[in-house]
């Protein structure tokens, strides 16, 4: 282990690490790092260490020059802040690795400057000498087995090496001394550039590991493979603003989504399937609890109850019916560019929970004008691993154009019939109103009630658009926000509800 590294580790993490550590996320990281600090790649391996393995330790003696690194991750360990993190990157390493390269960025911006420069100074200093140390070795081994002449020279070169090695060995013990001085005095620096930075890995990998790791289970495996593959992807939702807005909103509707499913569960889960005799005090008939109420029946409650024979309901889950796709069609439209199409992929992201919930087909459809091509992702959530890929190539996706709702609509009645299954849902979500035919609102109506889907229609920003004529003619339901910072959680909750 390096005397430069302030968590203790071993071999084995060292090569978990190196296996990793080649990932566009771990390699910017410590190429930002690189920048600041000439300790980059122990500051990287010491805050994933620190976030990933199960009960991370302090070392209990450093190199001078890791100091300061010191005095952080023993601020680091002390904060409620890291205790939080730490409940969602323990043994995870998508989350610590999303965590690391968020902390490093912001510490590294917030560290007193003098600090990491008289650090820098140190760190450099020692590895002079150690080019130095190396090279007297070198010249010691060829003293050996040199000729006189040879030999002199050799060691009149080694004495001017030595001096200046001895030089710098009071350099650094003088640059020690600053640095584990300033390192103390900058304490409460140190700790406030911690707070900050736990704060921001805490927001950076909450959304974006919970993307990231739909479909696999607390404590299921992970291929190296896939492991990499998802940090590639973290680097590329960590590298756009909008799309970290996207998921960011998108985590609080993915929370709102399973609240909703919980709630339906508790309130409709099962029915009553027949009458048993039992023991069960919480589903007796009301005949059986009428006999406490009777001085003289009291007793053979009792006797039935210690004998398992009070009358009781027996109850078996509903069986659910089977439903099809959810059809989420997303204007792509110039105007919706911006929070309109933030919200819309945020709030299809929350539909997607209610599918991944009940086992129902996605299928995001996304639709400009009529002249645009469409894209159709599609998202089956019994094929898990393909999951995030899928998510990120739905969200990152923008036409921009007009818009026309004959083709987007078209294309998810094909959708429909193709999958041979009734109770598909359409929900449409746009901030402009297009005209459609006679003929086709015929079609599509008939067949609507042939195939019995539903259609909810979102227009943002439209005033009266609940009273179209053209969204009447196909809608079931019509929602009309017209301020989405105001109205949009609102919508977004009902539209889950109809779902589930």
């Amino acid at each position: 282990m390096n005397d430069r590294n302030v968590i203790v580790h071993d071999r084995l993490d060292e090569m978990f690490f190196t296996e990793i550590s080649d990932s566009k996320l771990i390699k910017e990281a410590e190429d930002t790092a690189s920048e600041k600090t000439k300790l980059a790649t122990e500051l990287v391996q010491d805050t994933f260490f620190s976030l990933y393995k199960y009960a991370p330790r302090l070392c209990e003696e450093v190199a001078p020059e890791a100091q300061p690194h010191l005095v952080a991750f023993s601020k680091v360990f002390e904060l409620d802040e890291f205790k939080s993190l730490r409940a969602k990157t323990r043994m995870n390493v998508i989350s610590s690795g999303i965590a690391t390269a968020a902390f490093i960025q912001k510490l590294l911006e917030l560290l007193p400057e003098d600090l990491r420069e008289k650090q820098n100074q140190l760190a450099e200093e020692q590895d002079n000498l150690k080019q130095i140390q190396q090279q007297i070795a070198g010249l010691k081994y060829l003293m050996e087995n040199a000729p006189p002449q040879k030999k002199a020279q050799l060691q009149s070169t080694m004495q001017k090496l030595q001096a200046k090695a001895n030089q710098m060995k009071r350099d650094i013990s003088s640059l020690s001394s600053q640095v584990k001085e300033m390192a103390r005095q900058y304490s409460k620096e140190i700790e406030k550039a911690v707070k900050m930075s736990l704060r921001e890995a805490r927001d950076k990998a909450k959304d974006t590991s919970d993307v990231l790791s739909w479909g696999l289970e607390p404590g299921s495996p992970e291929t190296l493979e896939n492991i990499k593959q998802k940090l590639e992807m973290a680097q590329m939702f960590l590298q756009d603003e909008k799309l970290q807005k996207i998921i960011q909103m998108a985590g609080k509707y993915k929370r709102l989504a399973l609240s909703i499913k919980k709630q339906k569960i508790e309130q409709v889960s099962s029915e009553i399937y027949s009458i048993r005799r039992d023991a069960d005090v919480n589903r007796l008939l009301p005949s059986e609890i009428a006999k406490l109420a009777v001085p003289e029946l009291r007793s053979l409650f009792l006797m039935d109850l210690m004998n398992g024979k009070l009358l009781s309901y027996e109850i078996k889950a509903k069986e659910k019916m089977g439903k099809g796709p959810v059809i989420v069609l997303i204007d792509n439209s110039g105007s919706m560019e911006g929070e309109k199409e933030i919200w819309s992929k945020a709030v299809a992201i929350g539909i997607f929970t209610t599918c991944y919930q009940e086992g129902r087909k996605f299928i995001g459809i996304h639709f400009s004008s009529r002249y645009d091509p469409l894209i159709t992702i599609e998202i089956d959530p019994s094929q898990s691993r393909e999951i995030p890929s899928k998510i990120y190539k739905f969200i990152s996706r923008f036409i921009g154009g007009g818009t026309d709702f004959e083709k987007p609509l078209n294309r998810a009645l094909e959708i429909i019939q193709s999958e041979g299954m009734k109770k598909a849902d359409i929900i449409m979500i746009t901030d402009g109103i297009s005209t459609v035919s006679d003929q086709w609102l015929e079609r599509f109506r008939s067949a609507k009630e042939e195939l019995d889907f539903k259609v909810m229609s979102v227009v943002i920003g439209q005033p009266g658009a609940y009273a179209d004529d053209t969204l009447l003619g196909f809608s079931d339901l019509i929602y009309n926000p017209l301020d989405l910072l105001m109205e949009g959680d609102e919508v977004a909750i009902s539209i889950f509800e109809k779902l589930y």
